[in-house]
């Protein structure tokens, strides 16, 4: 029984190893690849998730200054959100803050993935994920995903510099 369990976890972890080594990554000379896979995760998040203003929230710095009167410690007030509704701009603006790690664009900083409620995707509800969690989950992906992109890129750039 231990023995087939070992087989089973080393046969599953050659092939994650094979299909991110190999197939994603292309042995480090690919990073199209690994730029593609960033570049549909962008588009399908956004066009599935952020798009849909029932997974967006005010921020709790906008929540903050709407009750103190939407006055900021610089003086400047609250901009209410668009009157149109949520629209594709506001939506790519919360892509690339969960999208590119470790860059705050202050992009729609009155607005968050809404921390209650369930996720909608393409206007259907997932009662197993909030839209806070959903955005973790891409950031944390991206986190993994952009050091090997970056490092390949440079490094392919630079051999034909």
């Amino acid at each position: 029984m231990l023995a087939a369990t070992f087989a089973a976890l080393h046969l599953t972890w050659r092939l994650l190893r094979w299909l991110v080594w190999d197939k994603l990554l292309g042995f480090g000379t690919a990073p199209k690849r690994i730029g593609f896979l960033i570049l549909a995760l962008f588009v399908l998040a956004v066009s599935l998730v952020y798009s849909d203003h029932r997974n967006i929230a005010p921020s709790f710095e906008a929540e903050f200054l709407a009750t103190t009167g939407g006055a900021t410690a610089g003086g400047g007030t609250l901009h209410p959100p668009p009157e149109g509704g949520w629209n594709l701009i506001d939506a790519m603006a919360i892509g690339l803050r969960s999208h590119i790690p470790m860059i705050d664009w202050g992009l729609r900083d009155g607005w968050q993935l809404a921390g209650e409620g369930p996720l909608y995707v393409a206007g259907r509800a997932v009662a197993i994920m909030r839209p806070e969690d959903f955005g973790m989950l891409m950031a944390v992906l991206n986190f993994l995903a952009w050091p090997p992109f970056l490092a390949f890129a440079l490094r392919r750039a630079f051999r034909y510099a």
